[in-house]
């Protein structure tokens, strides 16, 4: 048996922050649980020094799978002082302290812990294969890559870990990063009427998006936003700046295609270049509508005392990926944690709540497999 709460705080003591060298150390820890549990796993390479294991539990007569997927990486620790060591894992209360503690480790653990514990069943529905990925926070790299691997694998459901404080919710908004490069023309800065100044020019894009709005709509994400990430520009004070580059972050509630179409003809210019960083298009579809589904939906909500209520998140997840090669999947979004609480300074993440997610697994597994 695996002790989530135990497993939740190990994780969190080593650095996984991304992007990438530190990953592996954690995927080493992993692998060796593994190892001591009698467990096979495939690992997969993302690069060099970031792992994605997948494990797969049950009969081999089976060909249908349900896919619990959760991510390792973590974002830095950020600019401000903890008042909690990031690695330290402090446990105070009922509170456990540390980077990646709602984001999505204690997720992580709480999935091997409900996994492990039927690592030796024959089950009669549908197999487990358990995905463990590096490389989530910059754009579903992980992912990207085993839903390639398990293209040939037959999924019908995918339960993610991110989290959701045990809230079951069924999809989120697509994603659409894009890098815009607007270039001017150089000159000394005590002649500016001799060169094309490339901030002027990317700041006046910037407040045509600032003001734009999409048109597409969804009955349950609503609408679509637009943000500017970043801005770069200039090497000296005393310089025309020639060239200006700004992040664009565009949450989607239809085909991200609609939206790559609409920002070329805003930045329809010789002088501006588009680069896509991230496209991952929004997961959503109507399956958990069946009386089937709609019962668990409804029986998860109890162990949190809540009734059910349709909800999708804004934020994206590794379900994503996968929907290329598995239509009309049954999605869900469920872990220990509030959303809110991700990337914060102190961040962390409630024992029973982990507690929680365990026995939401297990109810899982029960009922699908």
């Amino acid at each position: 048996m695996i002790d989530e709460i135990k497993l939740t705080k190990n994780l969190i003591k080593i650095n996984s922050t991304n992007p990438g060298k530190y990953e592996k150390e954690v995927f080493k820890f992993l692998e060796n649980l593994l190892k001591k549990e009698g467990i096979k796993y495939k690992k997969y390479l993302l690069q060099k020094d970031r792992p994605n294991l997948v494990i797969k539990i049950g009969n081999k007569n089976i060909k249908d799978n349900i896919l619990f997927i959760g991510h390792l990486d973590t974002v830095p620790f950020g600019q401000l002082s903890w008042k909690h060591d990031p690695l330290g894992a402090q446990e105070i209360n009922d509170k456990i302290y540390g980077r990646g503690s709602t984001d999505m480790k204690s997720g992580v653990a709480a999935m091997c812990s409900a996994i492990i514990k039927y690592k030796n069943s024959n089950f009669k529905n549908k197999n487990i294969i358990l995905a463990i990925v590096s490389g989530e926070e910059t754009g579903c790299e992980g992912s990207k890559l085993l839903a390639k691997k398990l293209k040939s694998e037959k999924i019908s459901a995918i339960i993610s870990g991110e989290p959701t404080n045990n809230y079951p919710v069924l999809g989120h908004k697509g994603v659409l990063w894009l890098e815009a490069t607007v270039s001017g023309k150089t000159s000394h800065g005590s002649s500016p009427q001799y060169g094309i100044n490339s901030i002027y020019n990317a700041i006046n894009y910037i407040k045509i998006l600032k003001k734009y709005k999409f048109k597409q709509t969804n009955h349950y994400m609503k609408t679509s936003t637009i943000n500017i990430g970043t801005f770069f520009s200039g090497q000296n004070i005393n310089s025309v700046p020639d060239k200006a580059i700004f992040s664009i972050d565009i949450r989607t509630v239809d085909s991200n295609k609609i939206y790559m179409r609409e920002i070329k003809k805003i930045l329809k210019n010789k002088n501006v270049k588009i680069r896509e960083i991230v496209n991952l298009e929004m997961v959503f579809n109507e399956n958990w509508k069946s009386q089937k589904y709609l019962n668990m939906l409804k029986n998860i909500c109890k162990y949190s005392k809540k009734s059910f209520k349709p909800s999708f998140a804004n934020y994206f997840t590794d379900i994503s990926p996968f929907q290329k090669n598995h239509r009309n999947l049954f999605n869900i979004i469920v872990g220990p944690g509030r959303a809110s609480m991700a990337h914060q300074t102190n961040e962390y993440v409630k024992k029973s709540e982990i507690v929680k997610s365990k026995q939401i697994y297990e109810y899982l597994i029960k009922e699908l497999c």
